[in-house]
């Protein structure tokens, strides 16, 4: 398990709180990184699962979040459509969005379409990252990522200016050190390729 940020938070003085139903505690002597041995979904489907809702409700401190980081392996949709309003509490938002070779297909390109609308009527992205251990559609003249890394600010914090990269920036680093980070450089240059892509993709007119 990659702890690296978990231990940079930690030198800044700031107390985590970390779920995962799949590892011990990867940092056990840290007193102000709380671990617990549960993964995040909507629906509680066993004793390994948790929500939003009770992590918030046995939590008070949480109601003053600085960041919340979803990396769920697919049940983002599921938490994002049903579990937002927590979701929003937070300063910053970084969410791992899986399944992206999907959105060709109608049903999950509206349920994508609907969280995006909601979050950001609070959140505005700020940073994209392609997960290079996932793939890619060649559509358009670009590599549409089937794992992106969105970062989002509360829109208080945000400037009007756009940014359009380049991504990779000089801050990320591949996910897989074997392949090299995937460059998503023609959907946000200054030809816009990326509206004009998705606007085809989603039947958009």
């Amino acid at each position: 398990m990659e702890v690296s940020a978990d231990e940079d938070l930690l030198g800044r003085n700031f107390k985590i709180y970390a779920f995962d139903g799949t590892v011990p505690n990867p940092l056990p002597d840290e007193p102000s990184y709380i671990f617990t041995e549960k993964n995040i979904g909507f629906v509680e489907t066993n004793e390994k699962m948790t929500n939003l809702r009770k992590i918030f409700t046995e939590n008070a401190d949480l109601e003053e979040l600085d960041l919340i980081l979803i990396d769920i392996e697919g049940n983002e949709y599921s938490v994002l459509k049903e579990e937002l309003e927590f979701v929003k509490k937070a300063k910053q938002v970084v969410i791992e969005f899986h399944g992206l070779e999907l959105l060709g297909d109608s049903n999950f390109s509206v349920t994508f379409i609907n969280i995006l609308d909601q979050l950001t009527m609070t959140h505005s992205p700020i940073h994209v990252h392609a997960n290079n251990s996932g793939g890619a559609l060649p559509l358009g003249g670009a590599h549409w990522p089937t794992i992106l890394e969105v970062t989002f600010a509360k829109n208080e914090y945000c400037t009007g200016e756009i940014n359009y990269g380049p991504f990779p920036t000089s801050m990320d680093f591949p996910n897989v050190n074997i392949r090299p980070d995937m460059d998503l450089t023609p959907f946000y240059g200054c030809q816009k390729t990326y509206a004009s892509l998705a606007r085809t993709i989603f039947g958009i007119d």
